[in-house]
């Protein structure tokens, strides 16, 4: 009986120095990735606008853009805010201007065919085509906790490189503290009408 141990095989021969090295390195440099991407999350969600000042949502939408297009190449974006009284959602900011017609347009049959629906129940990315098929749309509703603040529009040629997932998911932090943002701007707003009310001039209970 040979007794003798057989060599291991091709396909479990232990990794030579060199073959070590490269998966160590390929850790660290995922590692050193991880770390950015995180850090980057945390400052992208962080919005530094005094929003106790603010009199219009206006620069909290144009931060978020600028803070998007630092992620990723969309040709333009497009901002609807839920209208507080009649709860409709309004097209508050699309830049550039000139693809407005464009956007109605294409979310108008969004709304018809069901997908601005499925963005509202979603609180991730809910990319289609245009009704050409030239164009690649990306909605994302702006929610938080409590209730939809709007829905965010994100548009590019569909012959450009699809958008990777990490970058929706950090385009999603952005979103989401957009929505914070928006809902803590409304109740800044409706503190100061109140602080306003008792101090009208004119008010004959401070005559």
């Amino acid at each position: 009986m040979d007794n003798t141990t057989a060599p291991p095989s091709s396909s479990g021969a232990v990794p030579s120095r060199e073959e070590l090295e490269r998966r160590l390195r390929a850790l660290e440099e995922q590692a050193r990735l991880t770390h950015d991407i995180l850090d980057l999350a945390a400052t992208l969600g962080d919005f530094q606008t005094s929003i106790n000042k603010l009199h219009t949502p206006d620069m909290l939408l144009a931060e978020t853009a600028s803070r998007i297009a630092t992620l990723t190449h969309f040709t333009g974006m497009a901002f609807w805010l839920v209208d507080e009284h009649t709860s409709d959602f309004t097209l508050t900011q699309c830049t550039p201007p000139e693809y407005q017609p464009m956007v109605e347009r294409e979310t108008q049959a969004a709304i018809e065919h069901g997908f601005f629906a499925v963005a509202l129940r979603e609180n991730r990315p809910i990319v289609i085509y245009s009704q050409e098929g030239h164009m690649r749309l990306v909605y994302h509703v702006l929610a938080t906790s409590s209730r939809t603040r709007g829905m965010f529009l994100g548009f590019m040629p569909r012959s450009e490189p699809n958008v990777p997932g990490l970058i929706l998911s950090l385009a999603t932090i952005i979103l989401k503290n957009c929505a914070n943002a928006l809902e803590s701007f409304e109740l800044y707003s409706l503190l100061r009408q109140g602080a306003r009310l008792p101090g009208d001039v004119g008010d004959p209970s401070k005559k």
